[in-house]
């Protein structure tokens, strides 16, 4: 079993630019995730990996790579899904999900 790496984006411009310290996400996918690590800058804290698992990330967020995830068959890449669920200001407001969005990919 080879662990091939993965890049959870923000693919749009966040619409606070500098003004987002968290978001919270979910990527599901076809199998368990084989590992999970934040981009320099960033923290992530989650649940044990799974076919769905659950993460929060913190730290100054910006448009761009926020995760590096790692899957178990890179063929099946196309089946993993992120979704936001929530995402916070610097000061813990949370903020209206519009103007953000997640995608997976190499």
């Amino acid at each position: 079993m080879v662990a091939t790496y993965w890049l959870a984006r923000r693919t749009s411009a966040t619409p606070n630019p500098g003004g987002d310290g968290a978001i919270v996400l979910t990527v599901t996918g076809p199998t368990a995730l084989t590992s999970v690590s934040a981009e320099p800058g960033l923290r992530v804290f989650s649940d044990a990996l799974s076919a769905t698992s659950h993460f929060a990330v913190t730290g100054p967020l910006a448009s761009g790579a926020i995760l590096t995830i790692g899957v178990a068959d890179v063929r099946r890449a196309s089946q993993y899904v992120a979704t936001i669920q929530s995402v916070a200001a610097n000061d813990y407001n949370l903020r209206p999900l519009s103007g953000y969005s997640l995608s997976v990919s190499k």
